[in-house]
């Protein structure tokens, strides 16, 4: 217990000493002239975008990139977005070119001790250096606004509540939580700051014909293609207190199931099966899963063929809205106003308490109170009606083609 205490004052120390740093030289650039004046969108000819947090805030972030690339529909754009989550942009025609950097290494639970991560952090440095990039937009954090800094870009777009200090020389006022507004409209004004004025808040991703060719073979091994299709995802990163019960996912799959003939479908990442397996133990029908199955691209391609989605709060949830898939969005610690799925096609069931919500940026999602009342307090009727609701209202998608050939791959 005192080693990992030591660990962690030891991290916590090295993250302060590496912010402070990272200020100092924004500090002394500022001495020396790092005033550019106002943004000049005539000048700009290069553009990186900075996001370099989970699935869910990248696809809430969609909108904002695709207003920058109206803005600057010749330029170069480039983003900068963790290794797992940057799949999602072959979704999109908006970005030219994406880099990848682990900055989780760098926080005070990651491996910020392990030289090979600092060794790519100064490849990461040296190579967005080299593009010379005009305008740099840190649409949230500490690390993308001193990525940014370090970037060397003309300009620097960045919230000024969320960044080391000197990082941004276009800093917009604020920070996230401060105000009442939801994660979408934080990006958006982000991206008006940096020019951008044919603001929308919707980006739908594209299926690429590969993906859609899995997706259909995958759901074809469901013997009922022309009754409602309704996925799960159980799952949620950053807080174990996100995901509500395996007994009440059960409850409401299986009675899906039994009393509406919808077929039900769980999906999620090779790390959340055993979740899956732990409401599969409580169900006495026979879901289809697909877990770990489903790379982000296939992914997006078996949502859109799905009536709903029922979720938590969780990367998967906005994926669903981004394609327009109605969803029923299960909430707790976090605050659906600010983080939850964004447009008229959701319903959100949650528990009003004293506590919830409880979660802000600092930290992951847990409990302090040790019961996860706000999660545990939610009935299966409620999730059941609700979810019964939006596929009576739901569009209806047209049957998969879901032809095999005798072994098994699609025609």
């Amino acid at each position: 217990m005192q080693l990992t205490s030591l660990k962690r004052l030891l991290r916590n120390l090295t993250t302060s000493t590496i912010g402070g740093a990272f200020a100092g030289a924004g500090f002394v650039s500022r001495l020396l002239g790092d005033r550019p004046g106002a943004l000049d969108s005539t000048r700009v000819r290069k553009i990186l975008v900075i996001r370099l947090d989970l699935l869910g805030d990248l696809a809430l972030s969609m909108p904002a990139v695709q207003a920058i690339r109206r803005r600057y529909p010749t330029g170069q754009l480039d983003m900068l977005v963790l290794p797992y989550t940057a799949p999602l942009l072959s979704g999109y025609d908006l970005v030219d070119h994406v880099r990848t950097f682990d900055v989780n290494a760098l926080r005070p639970s990651g491996d910020m001790f392990n030289r090979t991560c600092y060794r790519e952090l100064l490849r990461l440095v040296r190579d967005l250096r080299d593009e010379r990039y005009d305008l740099a937009v840190s649409l949230y954090g500490c690390w993308g606004s001193a990525l940014a800094f370090a970037s060397g870009a003309r300009w620097r777009v960045g919230y000024a509540g969320e960044s080391f200090r000197f990082m941004h020389n276009l800093p917009v006022p604020g920070q996230r939580y401060r105000v009442h507004r939801h994660e979408l409209e934080y990006c958006l004004d982000l991206a008006r700051a940096a020019g951008a004025t044919d603001l929308t808040t919707d980006a739908r991703p594209i299926l690429s014909s590969e993906s859609v060719t899995i997706a259909r073979h995958l759901l074809g091994k469901n013997p009922t293609p022309d009754r409602p299709l309704v996925a799960i995802h159980v799952g949620a990163l950053n807080g174990g207190a996100k995901r509500w019960t395996a007994s009440g996912w059960a409850a409401v799959a299986g009675r899906l199931m039994r009393e509406h003939g919808v077929q039900v479908v769980f999906v999620g990442a090779e790390r959340e099966r055993q979740l899956i397996d732990d409401v599969l133990q409580q169900m006495s029908e026979q879901p289809l899963v697909l877990a770990g199955q489903t790379p982000i691209p296939v992914l997006l391609a078996v949502m859109d063929q799905c009536t709903i989605l029922l979720s938590g709060d969780s990367g998967p949830l906005h994926l669903a809205m981004a394609l327009g898939v109605p969803t029923v969005a299960v909430h707790g610690p976090t605050d659906p106003a600010l983080s939850g799925p964004y447009g008229p096609h959701a319903r959100i069931v949650r528990r009003a308490l004293p506590c919830s919500p409880c979660y802000d940026l600092r930290n992951t999602a847990e409990c302090w109170r040790g019961d996860h009342a706000c999660m545990t307090s939610i009935t299966p009727e409620e999730v059941y009606r609700a979810a019964v609701e939006q596929i009576e209202t739901a569009p209806r998608r047209p049957p998969l083609d879901l032809t095999t050939t005798s072994e098994g791959s699609p025609t």
